[in-house]
């Protein structure tokens, strides 16, 4: 299946293009799809050579992919094309998509961790925040779109975060006899071991971001040599595998988000609506003439889309809002006039 999903030379599949692509084989599966629907889907598959080329690799995915060893594999086959609650069905085809843009055997063995979310014991849908209370009575708070596993054993405290962002308050560890066992948080990045704290962690991309409100916590990025860096209350850093850089000085209210609001200071209007865009399953974007237009403002993160709709309103903006034939609604923000 390798060799077929991604041989050398082959072009990748554009990202948006790949979603494209499930999104479609995931309504043409559907009970209720349209005439009309596969219609716009051959259209669709006739506009641009990426498309079709696009199809052709979802199909080549969808023959193989119950066929390969790894578990993962047919998990996420399942969740993809059999009926699921579709917050996790949207996690299957974002899973599904990062296939189709590279490799299968490439993906599993270097991004081992993207299928993970649609499997985490504990997760969040878009616009969804989630309260744990761990057995030692360490307070995990999910935030929108966001999944951990949690393992406690005889020796250890291990919260994976495989997407998305948490809040942790730690307590001692409560476990009768022996020496107290560590608190570790583990992402694909590094390894983080509170000291008596109360953090966030957000995974992105790329990298982690981790921010402290109180106490310190140590960062060991995964692949680098050098002594855990220590981040001090107040501080926050954003590390990748091989480093991480000296901490920066947290903004005000860094944590807003715990209390259902987004805390903007002179944020660029495409940052905000990138963050906004995090709870909710509507995609938001904006014309680059006023990507850089600067906001400052407390928006609650409830009601995403009217907040939208009074940011266009407030600053003479045109909205245009469109659903695809997939289900997907994206608002895109125009310069006004």
């Amino acid at each position: 299946m390798n060799a077929t999903l991604a041989a050398p030379g082959t072009p990748l599949i554009p990202p948006e293009i790949a979603r494209q692509a499930v999104e479609w084989q995931v309504a043409l599966q559907a009970d209720d799809a349209t005439e009309a629907q596969r219609e716009a889907w051959r259209r669709w598959r006739a506009a641009h050579p990426d498309h079709e080329r696009a199809w052709q690799r979802i199909e080549s995915i969808n023959r193989g992919l119950s066929q390969l060893s790894a578990p993962c594999s047919a998990q996420l086959a399942r969740a993809t094309l059999m009926p699921a609650k579709p917050r996790h069905r949207r996690r299957a085809m974002q899973a599904l998509a990062v296939l189709l843009c590279g490799g299968g055997g490439l993906w599993l063995a270097e991004k081992q961790v993207r299928w993970q979310p649609m499997l985490a014991g504990n997760r969040t849908a878009p616009g969804e925040q989630r309260e744990l209370q761990l057995a030692d009575g360490t307070a995990l708070l999910l935030n929108t779109d966001s999944a951990v596993d949690v393992e406690y054993s005889a020796s250890l405290r291990l919260v994976r975060l495989v997407r998305g962002e948490i809040l942790v308050t730690t307590a001692a560890d409560n476990a009768p006899g022996g020496s107290p066992r560590p608190f570790l948080v583990q992402t694909p990045h590094g390894q983080l071991q509170p000291l008596g704290t109360r953090f966030s962690v957000l995974l992105h991309e790329d990298d982690t971001h981790l921010a402290v409100f109180a106490g310190a916590v140590a960062v060991q990025p995964r692949r680098a040599g050098t002594p855990a860096l220590t981040v001090p209350a107040g501080m926050q850093v954003r590390f990748g595998d091989d480093d991480a850089p000296p901490p920066r000085p947290l903004p005000p209210h860094a944590d807003s988000w715990q209390r259902g609001m987004l805390v903007a200071s002179d944020m660029p209007l495409a940052t905000l609506l990138a963050e906004l865009g995090r709870y909710t399953t509507t995609r938001f974007s904006c014309a680059a003439e006023i990507a850089d237009l600067h906001l400052s403002g407390s928006y609650p993160l409830r009601d995403v889309e009217n907040v939208v709709a009074s940011l266009a309103r407030s600053h003479a903006l045109r909205s245009e809002s469109v659903t695809r034939f997939w289900g997907r609604r994206e608002i895109r923000l125009l310069p006004g006039g």
